[in-house]
């Protein structure tokens, strides 16, 4: 987790520093490598090191938790007016 952690930190000081969008699009690879990295890690740590009793409740509550936060993305995205003249892709 940890690892996948320094990967996601380096993907968003790149993407933090870009000038072009070659950096950008590295960024945004170091960006998609650190998030699936945890994504795999956390669910098997959590089996791991949780009690029995509630090793399933906790996986179950971070899938959860990453479906809400989908949810919540995909709805400030919605609500967000489009910025024209700006960084579209038209």
């Amino acid at each position: 987790m940890l690892t996948g952690g320094l990967v996601f930190l380096a993907g968003a000081i790149i993407n933090a520093a870009a000038q072009n969008i070659a950096k950008l699009i590295i960024g945004r690879i170091l960006l998609g490598i650190g998030v699936g990295y945890a994504n795999q890690a956390v669910p098997l740590y959590l089996s791991e090191m949780a009690p029995c009793r509630l090793q399933g409740s906790l996986n179950v509550i971070f899938q959860l938790c990453i479906a809400i936060g989908i949810l919540i993305a995909n709805v400030v995205n919605y609500l967000t007016p489009k910025i024209k003249g700006g960084y579209g892709w038209r």
